[in-house]
């Protein structure tokens, strides 16, 4: 079933803008498909690929209605922005109704957006959503007939994701039941079902060029065991027992129905406000460690411009733990989540995306930022204080975009070096952009020869005046001003380091 079609009026200065990005932006001539060398994600040349990306949920919160759609427009302004990954969030009530029957229109649904998104040279990862575990507990994600709960009261909502489940004894319960396998009132044990309706989708999908990989759950949380995880020396018994015993038993089955897809899977959510993480090998390859940072104190209402302490007590510990976790494992990283903020929708929190986007840089990190926007048809609550597009009904032209928070996530990173990078950082006050990398192959097969190209994004939205280059060990070979800076190696270089700033700097 194809999405609702959203009724636009494009002005002719925004259909021009949407068709420059359908023509000239990354998409053209983009690099190959993504696999894995050890920790870090490579195209099919071995280079080693910086994903840069943003969420996208396909429902709203709470409804099973279809979102307003994801439209050419926006996969366009995404491309030409420098976006090269989509989050896709979905909801497993979507795709398993009732136990063992599965709604093939919901999954076209899901199709059609990663057909837009393909076309315009966007990777997807289609992610498993949950938030408070199901409609019925005032959240989303697993199918209400899965919330084994025991009959625990449901508590009233309190319109606070954290306090619906920090106080909410039946969603423990549910969780409980669920980590426990558990059955379902048909028998089946509540993992089993998970399983099958990760088969239905990795079978769609198996052969997609466009998809990426499969997200097993947004942020599992532990149940009744969440104060033992809640501090920041985490839960062990909980992540090795519980947890990586689960994303092994769900990542098998996602292997055996698309081998070539990634398997990409979380820590427990205590891990995204402080806790370290004890979640061990899934085994199954090619395999990536997602990750959410959220200061706890920006959660709580505490000012979240300029608040250095998040960096020092909230975010550089959780990014160590995640370089930790990849080095360990030999996994590549993606912060999936980073820049949703209990600030006024309107206030601008461009200073911590900007922070948070260059702690993930510092350990090579890719990443999505959450979120595009709210899919919602009726517009009652068109953009919060994370998203970037202020109405999905609309083109994302400059009167509909979150212009502070859209400067903060488009920045110069290098998409595609040949060879492994020992340095990058954006410094977004000067409009700095500086990369240091070796020509050795990620994979350590050796290292790539004189004229092996690297790609780093240069975007011209922070650089509408043209740009300046200054770089040792290789040779500029694209156009001057080119938003796809290509560098060629020189013979017998054995490094590259490269500086872009503003031009007339």
């Amino acid at each position: 079933m194809n999405m609702p079609n959203r009724l636009r009026r494009l002005l002719p200065a925004a259909a021009a803008v949407i068709a420059l990005a359908a023509t000239s932006g990354p998409a053209a001539g983009d690099p190959p498909a993504i696999g894995q060398a050890g920790r870090h994600f490579v195209d099919e040349t071995g280079r080693t690929r910086i994903l840069h990306g943003i969420a996208f949920t396909y429902k709203e919160h709470g409804s099973e209605e279809f979102s307003a759609e994801f439209d050419e427009d926006d996969a366009a302004f995404l491309a030409q922005n420098g976006l090269t990954l989509l989050r896709l969030a979905v909801f497993a009530s979507g795709v398993m109704p009732a136990p063992g029957v599965f709604d093939p229109a919901y999954v076209d649904g899901i199709g059609d957006i990663v057909d837009v998104a393909a076309e315009a040279g966007l990777d997807v990862i289609v992610d498993f959503h949950q938030d408070v575990y199901a409609n019925k507990y005032n959240g989303r994600g697993m199918p209400d007939w899965m919330g084994e709960d025991d009959g625990v009261p449901v508590s009233p909502d309190t319109g606070n994701l954290a306090a619906n489940y920090f106080a909410n004894p039946s969603v423990w319960r549910a969780f409980d039941n669920f980590w426990m396998n558990a059955p379902a009132d048909d028998g089946v044990p509540l993992q089993e079902h998970f399983a099958r309706a990760w088969r239905y989708v990795a079978e769609k999908f198996a052969n997609h060029p466009g998809v990426m990989g499969f997200e097993i759950m947004n942020e599992p949380f532990p149940g009744s065991q969440w104060t033992t995880c809640a501090s920041p020396a985490g839960c062990p018994a909980f992540d090795q027992l519980m947890l990586t015993e689960f994303s092994k038993r769900i990542g098998k089955a996602i292997a055996e129905a698309a081998p070539d897809k990634f398997v990409i899977y979380e820590p427990n959510v205590t891990f995204d406000f402080g806790a370290d993480t004890y979640h061990g090998d899934i085994v199954v390859r090619p395999a990536a460690f997602s990750y959410h940072v959220y200061c706890l104190g920006l959660q709580f209402g505490t000012p979240p411009t300029g608040d250095l302490a998040c960096e020092d007590l909230g975010e550089r510990p959780q990014f160590r733990s995640a370089a930790k976790h990849a080095d360990t494992y030999q996994v590549p990283l993606i912060l999936s989540e980073f820049g949703h903020f209990t600030a006024g929708k309107d206030e601008d929190v461009s200073g911590v995306i900007d922070r948070v986007a260059n702690l993930a840089a510092e350990i090579g990190s890719s990443w999505t930022y959450w979120d595009y926007a709210i899919g919602n048809p009726q517009g009652a609550k068109p953009y919060g204080s994370a998203e970037i597009l202020k109405d999905l009904r609309r083109p994302p032209t400059e009167d509909n975009l979150m212009t502070e928070r859209v400067d903060a996530i488009v920045r110069a990173y290098p998409r595609a070096v040949a060879g492994t990078p020992t340095h990058y950082a954006w410094d977004s006050a000067t409009k700095t952009f500086t990369l240091e990398y070796t020509p050795a192959r990620a994979d350590g097969s050796g290292s790539f020869g004189a004229g092996s190209i690297t790609e780093v994004f240069v975007p011209a939205r922070r650089f509408p005046d043209g740009y300046s280059v200054e770089v040792t060990g290789a040779s500029v070979v694209s156009a001057p001003g080119a938003q796809i800076l290509k560098l060629a190696l020189d013979e017998a270089a054995d490094g590259v380091t490269l500086t872009i700033t503003p031009s007339g700097n």
